[in-house]
């Protein structure tokens, strides 16, 4: 038994226990640091949290905040379905306004005449048609489904209808391109 104590107490083995728990409280040492920033990192964010909210149950709180974020989401659903009724609402509304002039009888100082197009995102609206001659004027008003009328069109006409439509179209207007007249000019 003697031998055996002498062999634990041998200073090279002593010597080595030691460096082993040295090695290890330094470890836990470090362990314990780091433990310890997170949790004062930890109650900071609670501390700002809960900052404006005297006597308020950190649960209670998180509740108010769903019950105002259910209330912002039920917001944004009641205005997108406004947005799409007001889209809706503007697809039937003119988009588009052409002005042509024309001197219909062909007589010097006679250019009088014209063609209004009234014509909204679907293609659907009005031609107005001034005819001005010396003894008389006439006013025709023709209506446009998806740019075309169940009337006759004159020349002056299809081309207001066109210019319309075209320019609907490079304004983005939604005018779908099936429905874009072929110009005449």
């Amino acid at each position: 038994m003697l031998s055996f104590m002498t062999t634990i107490y041998r200073p090279g083995i002593l010597i080595s226990v030691a460096a082993g728990s040295l090695a290890f409280s330094l470890i836990t040492l470090l362990i314990a640091l780091i433990s310890s920033g997170s949790v004062r990192r930890l109650k900071r964010r609670y501390r700002q949290l809960v900052r404006n909210q005297e006597g308020v149950d950190l649960e209670d709180l998180m509740k108010t905040i769903h019950q105002e974020n259910e209330a912002l989401q039920n917001q944004v659903r009641m205005l997108a379905r406004q947005v799409e009724s007001h889209e809706m609402r503007l697809k039937s509304k003119v988009s588009s306004v052409q002005l042509f002039r024309y001197n219909a009888f062909r007589e010097p100082g006679n250019d009088l005449s014209f063609s209004l197009s009234l014509i909204d995102e679907e293609g659907r609206g009005a031609v107005l048609s001034s005819i001005y001659g010396r003894e008389d004027s006439r006013v025709y008003a023709k209506p446009l489904e998806e740019g075309a009328s169940t009337y006759t069109l004159t020349d002056e006409e299809r081309e207001v209808i066109a210019r319309t439509m075209k320019q609907s179209a490079e304004a983005g207007s939604g005018i779908p391109k099936h429905l874009m007249p072929k110009s005449t000019g």
